[in-house]
């Protein structure tokens, strides 16, 4: 199966954390699983590590290369969908994620139960 993980569930899978659900962890480490990240995740991680609101051990690209995981690069046919997103919130990397996980028919593991209203496949943590 094909899997966009964001940005919590990336920060989490990063430090090993116990704050994954043994479902998402074991989605995230069966080999037989495509993972992918979000270049918007790597966007939001850097911004949130220059206002000190995160500190995360490694570069987003060491991390994403060493577990296998796909970076996914933002492509126009992501943006252009968003006007078809519900307005159920406005954090406009959350919505460009979700975008994301819709036109690339990826399921979108999450722990935000806003993101999860979202009329798209998702597996909340």
């Amino acid at each position: 199966m094909n899997y966009l993980i964001d940005t919590n569930i990336f920060i989490w899978a990063s430090d090993d954390s116990e704050k994954l659900t043994k479902e998402v962890s074991s989605i995230i480490k069966n080999p037989d699983n495509k993972i992918y990240i979000s270049l918007a995740s790597y966007w939001e991680i850097e911004i949130k590590k220059n206002l000190g609101k995160i500190k995360i051990a490694s570069d987003f690209e060491y991390i994403a290369n060493y577990n296998g995981y796909q970076i996914l690069e933002i492509k126009t046919s992501h943006i252009r969908n968003l006007k078809n997103l519900e307005k159920i919130h406005n954090d406009p990397f959350d919505r460009l994620i979700i975008s994301q996980s819709v036109v690339e028919n990826l399921t979108l593991v999450t722990s935000d139960k806003i993101i999860a209203q979202y009329k798209a496949n998702t597996i909340l943590n």
